[in-house]
């Protein structure tokens, strides 16, 4: 069936489409695919046998198309999809080969060839012009594909995905609800839906669908991982490193569910475990970016300042617009200002200091240093890091409030 329609496709390449269906079984469609497939096969294994000696050109073509598509067949269906028509672009070559040599099987073929030929030509260049506005994006692809094929759900899919890169939410889901219903026991569409419902903090959505994906596919590992996320941001960490553990059990090598897991582990304050977990996906994505940045993050909550800035440096390295110095400074305001509220006064000097040495450019840390002094009665140093956080932002209007009450500068 399938190697006819791919013959029929070369002589004959009208109504293209990115998916040709599997016919359903006991159709007319199915029916009438067999037949011209029966009848395409017995054409060619008759020519074989009868002008193998006498037309080799042809024979060798034959041959030729027929060896390459046969690594292409679909023997056992492992998807939707009939034939896909770049499958034959190699193989096209033996068909072609058939052209000059079908005089050997008719004389009057030399003739008749070079008007045929340059014709066949023209047309597959005009008919390559319009596939090629089809082919303009995703959209239009997909757009074509549902058009002649209504019934092909990893269409909607893939348009649904195109929408979904572009923020376009509500077509997404548009085209993931007509997938779910043309194929309600594949799990993508559901993924795809519950990742639209979990851009929206759609929690409950967002868990129904990713649990039909699992019922779907108890190993579909991106289902896992989303569900283990889902969970992460209900603020139900130990059910979300439930999940990322079975998903590491069936992908070890999927960097995500490290980083994630990395991620729910600092959130219960394990921050062994959660760089132990970081560590893991920069093995399997060394240029990991994000993994570094958190890791460093991971390594302030430790006291480790020295690996902080390791970490650090990492991931601007792969990131030259990474926030991990950022965040890590932010992290020591934190922790300052929970010293401070404690009557940890020397505790919030050092987190402060700690805070500028990682990132100078924190005005927000400097001018916190200024009031630690001011509470000192140190008026001179207080001055220096309020003139220091006006450096960094002009506009910061505490500090300029504190130096016009010293005298201004």
């Amino acid at each position: 069936m399938a190697f006819g329609l791919y013959v029929g496709k070369v002589y004959f390449p009208f109504y293209q489409t990115a998916i040709y269906l599997f016919p359903e079984i006991g159709s007319q469609a199915y029916w009438t695919l067999a037949a011209v497939g029966a009848a395409i096969v017995g054409l060619v294994i008759y020519l074989l046998i009868a002008r193998f000696k006498t037309a080799p050109r042809v024979t060798g073509g034959i041959l030729f198309f027929s060896v390459n598509i046969f690594i292409v067949l679909h023997l056992v269906a492992v998807n939707s999809a009939l034939i896909y028509e770049r499958f034959i672009y190699i193989a096209d070559l033996g068909i072609f080969m058939t052209f000059f040599g079908a005089d050997q099987v008719n004389e009057s073929w030399k003739g008749f060839r070079k008007y045929f030929v340059p014709l066949f030509i023209v047309f597959c260049a005009v008919s390559t012009v319009n596939r090629v506005q089809v082919w303009k994006n995703s959209e239009t692809l997909w757009t074509d594909v549902i058009s002649k094929t209504p019934k092909a759900a990893d269409a909607y899919t893939n348009r649904g995905q195109y929408f979904a890169g572009l923020g376009n939410s509500d077509r997404a889901l548009a085209d993931y609800n007509e997938s779910i219903r043309l194929k309600p026991n594949k799990p993508d569409g559901y993924n795809n839906r519950s990742i639209i419902f979990f851009n929206r903090k759609d929690w409950p959505n967002a868990l129904s669908d990713n649990l039909n994906v699992l019922r779907v596919d108890s190993t579909h590992t991106d289902g896992l991982v989303n569900r283990g996320a889902i969970y992460f941001n209900m603020e139900r960490y130990d059910s979300a490193i439930y999940y990322y553990n079975k998903a590491i059990l069936v992908s070890p090598r999927h960097a995500k569910a490290y980083y994630d897991r990395g991620a729910a582990y600092y959130k219960i304050g394990n921050y062994e475990q959660s760089i132990t977990d970081y560590k893991e996906a920069i093995k399997i994505i060394p240029d990991y970016a994000d993994a570094y940045a958190y890791l460093s993050l991971a390594y302030v909550q430790l006291g480790k300042f020295e690996e902080c800035e390791l970490a650090i440096l990492s991931s601007e390295k792969y990131n030259p617009q990474s926030a991990a110095r950022q965040m890590c400074s932010n992290e020591m305001i934190h922790k300052g200002n929970v010293a401070y509220q404690s009557k940890d006064e020397a505790g919030a000097l050092m987190a402060y200091e700690k805070a500028t040495e990682i990132w100078p450019q924190n005005a927000e840390a400097f001018y916190d240093l200024g009031g630690i002094y001011l509470m000192r009665k140190d008026l001179a140093k207080a001055k220096f890091y309020w003139l220091k956080t006006l450096e960094i932002n002009p506009s910061h209007a505490e500090a300029k409030g504190w130096i016009q009450r010293m005298g201004g500068a």
